[in-house]
């Protein structure tokens, strides 16, 4: 395409424009020149054209951040803002550092200002969904989606601060903020801890069983942690997980193999999004094993250890102290802070986890979470869709 960089380089823009469409005409799955064609038809102001041409950028390459940055830029001259703010979400979750270091990225300006104003457009928008979804709760509409919210694009995380919570996806300021939170605060925990030996006793029948080889799982996905400090256990059965619940949704091993276990959480306020508790599962951490370091998602909710197959030498450390798992005692904390778990016996470590609502968040913040969550949800699943619907659909004649 030599001849239309040529004719553009001398200011012909039209007739550059016009070479490409020719080349697309049978060259239709060329990214790159259906690229060239926007930023001409931008030019010459043939917004259709490019909005065609954006379009089929993101068709023929849909894990493509610089595709979703441009078209973006077009929807957000269109006044169609969420559509927009759908596009750079899209390029954000692909490539999440053009927009929190966006210096690093500009050796081309266009692409440059465009970034940092699209991250400005998505930061903005996804605000204001939140807090149009909080209804009357103060403090959850001021709560923070770290990861595209301008004020944390420079994270203390950064720097494993261990003095402050530091969550990967969400926060509240407003709640108490502090690693570890003592059992007598909690009324349901005496009685948890004191008919423990009925959980255990559905944990040994199951770890004895067929099941478990079906149902155990490595914690983390070896698909989901490529990097970090967790990957070198991603995808490992040196740490797995036997769920009741997970994101929500109800094992079928939950009712089969441990009734009893379900029965005593009832009267423990588990963090929900909806009508099932979000995450209940046993923990299998192999001896010698170590999680390293690092920040949970968010700190609406606090984690509870119940062990029940333990070594005196394991510990949890958060935010620098280091707790023993004791079988008679709960560990509650907040994983907000950075925390690890060390696993130095000769056993197997099993406790059960679960996460709780924040001591100081009321029904109605915890009402005001959820829809905010299930807002942001949907709004997530959607967005390939609007971004698509939202770009012409055909070239203009």
């Amino acid at each position: 395409m030599s001849a239309a960089k040529n004719k553009a380089a001398q200011g012909n823009l039209t007739e550059a424009l016009e070479l490409l469409i020719q080349h697309l005409q049978s060259n239709r799955s060329d990214v790159q020149t259906w690229h060239q064609a926007s930023l001409l038809a931008e030019q010459t102001d043939q917004s259709t054209l490019a909005g065609f041409a954006h379009r089929q950028c993101i068709s023929l390459a849909p894990n493509l951040a610089i595709a979703y940055i441009y078209a973006g830029h077009w929807l957000n001259n269109q006044n169609d803002l969420e559509a927009a703010a759908s596009a750079y979400s899209l390029a954000y979750d692909l490539q999440p550092e053009r927009f929190l270091s966006p210096s690093n990225y500009s050796n081309n300006q266009v692409t440059f200002d465009r970034t940092v104003s699209g991250g400005k457009v998505l930061s903005s928008f996804l605000r204001e969904k939140h807090q149009l979804s909080c209804g009357s709760s103060e403090k959850v509409r001021e709560a923070r989606w770290v990861r595209t919210d301008a004020a944390d694009i420079t994270l203390p995380k950064m720097t494993l601060d261990t003095t402050k919570s530091c969550p990967e996806l969400f926060k509240i300021d407003e709640v108490r903020q502090q690693p570890f939170y003592e059992t007598i605060d909690f009324d349901w925990a005496t009685q948890l801890i004191d008919s423990k030996e009925g959980i255990l006793d559905e944990l040994r029948l199951f770890l004895n069983s067929e099941e478990l080889a079906k149902s155990a799982r490595p914690y983390l996905s070896a698909q989901e942690v490529t990097q970090g400090p967790l990957s070198d256990l991603a995808g490992s059965t040196n740490w797995k997980a036997i769920d009741l619940y997970r994101n929500g949704e109800r094992s079928s091993i939950a009712e089969r193999s441990f009734s009893k276990t379900e029965n005593l959480l009832k009267n423990v306020p588990l963090y929900a999004l909806s009508e099932h508790p979000f995450e209940v599962f046993f923990s299998l951490l192999k001896p010698g094993q170590e999680i390293a370091p690092h920040y949970g998602q968010s700190n609406h909710s606090l984690t509870v250890h119940l062990p029940l197959i333990v070594c005196n030498q394991g510990y949890l450390e958060v935010a620098g102290e280091q707790r023993k798992w004791s079988e008679n005692e709960l560990i509650v904390f907040d994983d907000s802070f950075l925390h690890s778990a060390h696993n130095v016996g000769d056993l197997d470590r099993v406790v059960l986890i679960f996460s709780i609502w924040h001591p100081d968040l009321t029904r109605a913040d915890q009402d005001a979470v959820r829809s905010s969550f299930n807002s942001r949800a949907k709004w997530l699943d959607q967005r390939y869709n609007k971004t698509l619907e939202a770009l012409p659909k055909s070239m203009p004649d």
